[in-house]
């Protein structure tokens, strides 16, 4: 199942198991992200899975460090810091959520996904 951007931007807290489907819909947007960037000769934007986030420090570093890379190489707006997110503070989590998700539309508008 595909998921649209503005999907990633909603995500029930204190639930794993609705986080755990959230990660796998949102490395599904870093796959599309990376295959199209390798089609057009970017080898270079990040390998790191952002479908596991067992070390949720380094999760948000490589998460942060992918999309800064990714509006570097296709010059696009400049993302806002995602390298840190209180899932505990629920104005952080829903701000966080909702930064995340138009950082992923810009992307996806525009590489033409």
């Amino acid at each position: 199942m595909t998921v649209t951007p503005s999907q990633l931007a909603y995500l029930p807290s204190d639930d794993n198991q609705a986080f755990l489907d959230w990660l796998g819909y949102h490395a599904q947007a870093h796959r599309q992200v990376a295959e199209k960037a390798v089609r057009d000769g970017h080898t270079d934007l990040g390998t790191y899975d952002v479908a596991d986030a067992a070390d949720m420090d380094d999760w948000l570093y490589f998460h942060n460090q992918e999309h800064q890379t990714t509006a570097e190489i296709y010059n696009l707006a400049a993302p806002p810091d995602l390298s840190f997110w209180d899932r505990q503070d629920p104005v952080n989590d829903a701000n966080w959520l909702q930064s995340h998700s138009l950082v992923h539309q810009t992307e996806k508008n525009g590489l033409g996904l």
